[in-house]
């Protein structure tokens, strides 16, 4: 499996990760504060690493810090338990094809 293919299956594993976390990140984007943003992360062994909020102006530089192989997402205060579960669908939904046309991909030049 290419290195392509292997990141896009990850990155559907990673989004189950996510949408099993998603009442804690549902809590989170509750409890935000005016100005703040939540971040939830999946470390890149697939496991879910935690959701944080933390002020607009700072997420640059916290996304910086992020470790590397790790799959972020951002969500706005009060973004509810259904939107999150719908986001995740769809970065999963994503990542499917990605993987798909990877795979198609890889045949194609296994044969060439």
């Amino acid at each position: 499996m290419s290195a392509r293919s292997l990141r896009a299956r990850n990155a559907i594993r990673a989004a189950e990760v996510l949408a099993q976390a998603a009442p804690a990140v549902a809590a989170r984007c509750r409890d935000a504060l005016p100005g703040e943003v939540v971040v939830a992360e999946v470390a890149a062994d697939l496991r879910f690493a935690g959701v944080r909020s933390l002020p607009r102006h700072a997420l640059h530089a916290s996304l910086a810090r992020s470790s590397p192989g790790a799959w972020v997402v951002t969500f706005a205060r009060h973004t509810s338990l259904e939107e999150i579960e719908r986001r995740c669908f769809n970065l999963g939904r994503t990542a499917y094809r990605r993987w798909k046309l990877s795979a198609r991909l890889d045949r194609r030049s296994a044969t060439s």
